[in-house]
């Protein structure tokens, strides 16, 4: 199903008694909510329902209540059973009328052929009648409101409904989050705070739920934006009110990737262990070792946990001179059995374990460490340093995730020096499989 959104901006009142005439820099926020939109999301023009008095991108109608019924009815046509997420931006002039009967207060956005609460007070939108319709009429989903319209008290303003019917969707009901830049009853600054504040933290900027599976993802969250947006306007000495209608109290927006540190996996004890977890998840590693000798068990549980799947490609390089070895305790016949060792059952194993296998000997390169490509194109780098005195085994280490939009310059730097281990002219190829050295050939 598809992501849509409706963007409703209306500037200029012409004809308004009751209300400031123009609104300045209300289709301009609109447009940088549009943009974000596209850039980040990637939805397409035809799938934004744009009402404002300028050109605008998308399917575009007019700011009127008549050209806003419009817009909804093409909305809910288009949509019905078809939408996942629905972003809704909402800017212009706005009012509250008091409960009735007990009833909550009640929320307006008035129209551009608004003229005064005693001549037109029915061109206007009942936001809550907008939202029931059109969570009722597109289906189940997710519904983002972000509302920066006043919300002052008018006792006189008595509209009718929309007058739209619509269809009910089969799939059931959307769920619907508000957020307003302003509390019950208060007026809204016309400056861009609120849309500041709200692309800021969809882009990133703001508060974010790390995913503990994913190193480097992180979710934005409804939540998120409400707090990011509220902690702001506490800052500027201004309210804002979060409302909820869902059967979920919070919801995912999107994810956002970002290149940097993250933790090393570790044990309970807080040290670090073999990196079986990431064996199983990416498709492609560069192996920076001693003598490798804790690799074969790694590989056998990934193996398993990959369901037999196996890795496109995996490069193994043990150091030439052991004499240099980081692992006190060990005298060089153990540390030459270790590697002789490790390279014997791994060479028995590529054809079972990769698509391309290769073991080589080397000279340490100021670093050990492992590798990682994914099938998506994301890397991560875990590096340890030779100190003296201490285990390889157990030595403090680093690890820095990138992605292909948002590489780092230090996943960069690592490559570089493993690759270049791999072509140096005094690095030894003692295995390669497929045998065949065209099979691998333009690959390092």
């Amino acid at each position: 199903m598809k992501t849509r959104a409706l963007i409703i901006a209306i500037e200029n009142y012409p004809t308004s008694t009751e209300t400031s005439q123009s609104l300045p820099g209300t289709t301009d926020n609109a447009r940088r909510f549009v943009e974000w939109l596209q850039q980040n999301l990637n939805i397409p023009a035809t799938d934004i329902i744009f009402c404002t008095a300028e050109v605008a991108v998308g399917s575009a109608y007019g700011t009127s209540r008549k050209q806003i019924r419009k817009a909804l009815q093409q909305l809910m046509q288009n949509g019905i059973d078809d939408t996942e997420r629905l972003f809704v931006f909402l800017t212009g002039h706005g009012v509250m009328r008091p409960s009735q009967n007990g009833e909550p207060h009640e929320d307006f956005l008035l129209c551009s052929d608004f003229e005064s609460s005693a001549i037109s007070g029915d061109e206007c939108i009942r936001i809550s009648e907008l939202t029931t319709l059109l969570s009722r009429n597109l289906g189940a989903g997710s519904h983002f409101y972000f509302i920066d319209c006043c919300r002052t008290v008018s006792a006189v303003l008595n509209p009718g409904g929309l007058g739209i019917a619509g269809v009910p969707a089969n799939s059931g009901v959307a769920n619907i989050y508000l957020l307003h830049s302003a509390a019950s009853g208060a007026a809204a600054a016309n400056d861009s705070l609120f849309t500041d504040l709200v692309l800021s933290c969809l882009s990133g900027q703001g508060e974010m739920d790390r995913d503990a599976n994913n190193p480097g993802d992180y979710h934005i969250t409804f939540r998120n934006v409400a707090r990011t947006v509220e902690q702001g306007f506490n800052r500027a000495q201004r309210s804002v009110e979060i409302r909820t209608i869902a059967q979920k109290s919070d919801v995912r927006i999107r994810t956002v990737q970002k290149a940097g540190p993250t933790a090393t996996i570790q044990d309970s004890s807080g040290r670090k262990i073999p990196p079986v977890e990431l064996l199983t998840f990416y498709d492609e590693a560069i192996f920076l070792g001693e003598t490798n000798s804790q690799l074969y068990p790694m590989i056998e549980t990934a193996f398993a946990a990959r369901d037999q799947r196996r890795w496109k490609r995996l490069d193994v390089l043990s150091i030439e001179d052991l004499t240099q070895a980081a692992r006190p305790g060990f005298t060089l016949p153990q540390l030459e059995l270790e590697r002789a060792t490790a390279e014997d059952i791994l060479g028995k194993n590529a054809a079972r374990f990769a698509e391309e296998f290769a073991l080589y000997r080397y000279s340490y390169v100021g670093t050990y460490g492992s590798l990682w490509k994914a099938s998506d194109g994301r890397r991560r780098v875990h590096a340890s340093p030779r100190l003296p005195g201490i285990d390889i085994r157990i030595s403090p280490a680093s690890d820095i995730v990138d992605f292909p939009a948002n590489r780092h310059g230090q996943v960069d730097m690592y490559f570089s020096i493993a690759e270049g281990a791999m072509r140096n002219g005094e690095t030894r190829c003692i295995f390669r499989y497929p045998s065949d050295p065209d099979a691998a050939a333009g690959r390092v």
